[in-house]
């Protein structure tokens, strides 16, 4: 700011390799033909040319939509509950059951053997 005050933007980033200065928000979520989405997104490098830029890109619909992403992504994540929690649940609910049947399996097998018992049954055919 001219009259030296800071504001701190965390959306605002510097990648070192590049040199250049990004916006984190759009530069993850913005679409790849959005044709809007601005020198934030591709990287910024013009410093004499920063301050009115940013005030730009800041208040731009393209930016304060993806910030809002960004930052329902955020809450999401901190309380568990992203789409593919639910497949997750899932993938552990069907895991706990193929590990009591594995365990049931190899229970019954060691019975067997102990007893010296071997792996019959009767067929339902035959009848």
């Amino acid at each position: 700011m001219p009259n030296g005050e800071k504001i701190l933007r965390s959306w605002m980033v510097y990648s070192l390799t590049s040199k250049n200065l990004y916006c984190f928000c759009c530069h993850i979520f913005a679409m790849a033909n959005n044709t809007n989405a601005g020198t934030f997104t591709t990287g910024f490098q013009k410093w004499w040319k920063l301050n009115p830029k940013v005030a730009d890109h800041e208040y731009s619909n393209e930016h304060l939509e993806n910030l809002e992403k960004w930052k329902t992504l955020e809450m999401r994540l901190k309380l568990n509950k992203t789409i593919d929690d639910a497949g997750l649940q899932l993938m552990d609910t069907e895991k706990q059951k193929w590990k009591h049947l594995l365990t049931r399996l190899l229970d019954i097998t060691l019975f067997l053997a102990k007893q010296n018992l071997a792996f019959r049954g009767h067929d339902e055919g035959q009848d």
